[in-house]
């Protein structure tokens, strides 16, 4: 599995603080040289010793120079900073701050720990807010925290690289690529899968109609990589219509469907249905088309055999 581009360690300043605080949020600022960082497996560890430089403060809380929370995502998009605070649902997130003594979390999701310099925090199941807070940093201003916004992804396909059809029968599909969108986050810690769902189907596709639609064997676990469409999967949902061989291969008929899909956060036993994958197919007169989502191909019965619609 490829793993995302290394990224650098990016400040964020809190985004809320105690009424002690005067002066309400902070500023952001660049990571100062002396912060260190190694890279293990593609995810970004960040060393506690020399993360703040020393200099004029920065922070509205008084003396505590420019040390603020840092946080860099594990996993990168390259549509959005790595400073971010809208995030996938399971996605994680380096937090550190070289003053706090004890961390906590309102909202979902999780840390990797409730005290040190530095945690992980990973995003809940479902979308929301959650509130990572560090404490102890002084009597007078004693917590500083990241507001972050999870979404939930839609899922779905795009892209046709393989066409599927007999030469001589009705039958149309494809392979497409499948995403979870959109491509600001990074979903790569979720399982997807469609769920159960009939097929609506008259003329000669009827021997289709009331066929099940099932619920995949095997759920798909979503790569790190994101291109410009989202979240790519490692492998293509087949699309297919199948024919009705008792039937007229030129004649007119239609079927279609509705799939909801699911995902799941890995570490998580609960299905999520998110969205819902409108496939359908069309012959007339021998000319047949065929679509899922944002994925069409159109081919005729005379066509020669194209892939496998084994």
């Amino acid at each position: 599995m490829k793993t995302a581009p290394f990224r650098a360690l990016v400040f964020v300043i809190a985004s809320a603080m105690l009424a002690a605080c005067a002066g309400g949020g902070g500023t952001r600022s660049a990571v100062p040289s002396s912060a260190q960082d190694y890279r293990q497996g593609g995810k970004v560890r960040i060393t506690p010793q020399s993360v703040c430089s020393t200099g004029p403060s920065i922070n509205p809380c008084g003396s505590i120079g420019p040390c603020g929370i840092y946080s860099s995502t594990v996993y990168q998009t390259p549509y959005a900073t790595d400073d971010r605070v809208t995030i996938g649902v399971g996605e994680e997130v380096n937090m550190i701050t070289e003053y706090g003594s004890f961390w906590s979390l309102v909202g979902g999701g999780s840390l990797s720990s409730r005290t040190g310099s530095s945690v992980v925090f990973k995003a809940g199941s479902r979308a929301g807010t959650a509130t990572v807070i560090v404490h102890g940093f002084k009597p007078d201003c004693d917590s500083q925290s990241i507001i972050f916004t999870v979404i939930a992804p839609t899922i779905g396909n795009w892209n046709v690289p393989q066409g599927l059809h007999t030469q001589g029968y009705s039958d149309i599909g494809f392979y497409a690529n499948v995403y979870a969108t959109p491509n600001y986050v990074n979903f790569y810690n979720i399982n997807v899968q469609e769920a159960q769902a009939q097929y609506s189907a008259n003329g000669i596709y009827v021997c289709k109609n009331g066929i099940n639609h099932e619920t995949g064997p095997t759920p798909m676990q979503a790569l790190t990589n994101v291109d410009g469409i989202g979240t790519q999967f490692p492998y293509q949902d087949k699309s297919y219509s199948g024919a009705c061989l008792d039937q007229n291969q030129y004649g007119t008929g239609s079927m279609s469907i509705g799939i909801p899909t699911q995902y799941r956060v890995n570490g998580d036993t609960n299905w999520y249905t998110v969205n819902t994958v409108t496939s359908s197919t069309n012959a007339n007169a021998g000319n047949l088309s065929h679509s899922k989502d944002h994925s069409s191909w159109s081919i005729t019965v005379d066509s020669d055999t194209i892939g496998c619609p084994c």
